[in-house]
């Protein structure tokens, strides 16, 4: 780790980020699932309210997906501050949940645009519903494990951040 003049106004900052980016996120995937939600309860009325749902799930999956690179960069950015090869390892994890969740997300995208398509055909619409409910399950699992690395990491800057407020960062 390179000396720093304020590393805890860094390490404040970046924790801030962090969590702000981890809201927002959080709030985009309730939208998504929302709007998911909305989908299938509409899957047997009109189009146009099919493609409203739709609509407002990619809206939140794109917002998902920037806020996936905030968390990104931010945790590549806290690798700078790391002491140890654990908490180096803690880092890395999160960047590589991340990076997962961002690929679950592209999926996603794309099944609900299928879905969209295959809205107006009842053969496709139903495999498609079963194909979007099957990704939908799978992001839920890698989202939960985002949370899990991402708690787990921000005690790490924490504790870091403490040590910085006391003068014992190396």
């Amino acid at each position: 780790m390179a000396k720093r003049d304020y590393p805890e106004k860094e390490l404040s900052a970046l924790i801030s980020e962090f969590e702000s980016a981890m809201k927002k996120c959080q709030t985009a995937v309730s939208s998504f699932f929302e709007a998911v939600s909305a989908m299938s309860l509409n899957s047997n009325n009109s189009a146009g309210e099919v493609a409203r749902s739709a609509n407002g799930a990619l809206d939140a999956l794109y917002d998902i997906y920037e806020l996936l690179f905030v968390l990104e960069d931010t945790a590549e950015s806290a690798a700078g501050f790391t002491i140890n090869d654990d908490e180096e390892k803690v880092v890395w994890s999160v960047v590589r949940t991340v990076r997962s969740v961002r690929e679950r997300v592209e999926l996603l995208q794309k099944n609900v645009k299928n879905y969209l398509k295959a809205a107006e055909t009842p053969n496709l619409a139903a495999l498609a519903r079963e194909e979007l409910e099957k990704e939908v399950k799978t992001f839920n699992h890698t989202m939960s494990g985002l949370s899990e690395r991402g708690n787990e990491f921000l005690a790490m800057l924490r504790s870091i951040y403490e040590k910085a407020r006391a003068g014992r960062l190396p």
